[in-house]
């Protein structure tokens, strides 16, 4: 832990400078220095946590799996039934060990009568939760 602590520590320091540097001068001409600093220090925390074996699970388009996914909601929305169609959380393993499942919107297949329903309400699909 201490080592982890020690590699996230300049992280911290750098959210610590975009803050004040944000709060200097007008808050118009420091927003897009203040993004590409937030983003700067979101890819240093990502690189330091994936050099600790962190690894974020890909999701969208795979097979729904009940060990890396929790579903928390489906839609009919025309793709292959039963994988995921959107990543509402993500999921992470930590060297190959499931650390957090994603949270996911799975894709469930269209029956008949749903598809004409679908029609009448303009083609827009309809999301279960």
């Amino acid at each position: 832990q201490e080592n982890l602590i020690r590699n996230i520590l300049p992280i911290l320091d750098n959210f610590h400078r975009a803050l004040d540097h944000a709060a200097e001068e007008g808050q118009q001409k420091n927003l897009a220095g203040l993004i590409t600093g937030v983003q700067m220090i979101f890819k240093q925390l990502q690189d330091t946590l994936q050099n600790q074996g962190l690894k974020k699970l890909e999701v969208v388009d795979q097979k729904f799996d009940p060990h890396m996914h929790e579903a928390v909601g489906y839609v009919h929305d025309g793709g292959q039934e039963d994988t995921v169609a959107e990543e509402l959380e993500a999921g992470y393993q930590l060297h190959d060990r499931l650390l957090r499942p994603a949270k996911v919107r799975v894709r469930m297949a269209q029956s008949p009568s749903s598809q004409s329903s679908e029609k009448e309400r303009g083609g827009k699909p309809e999301e279960i939760t």
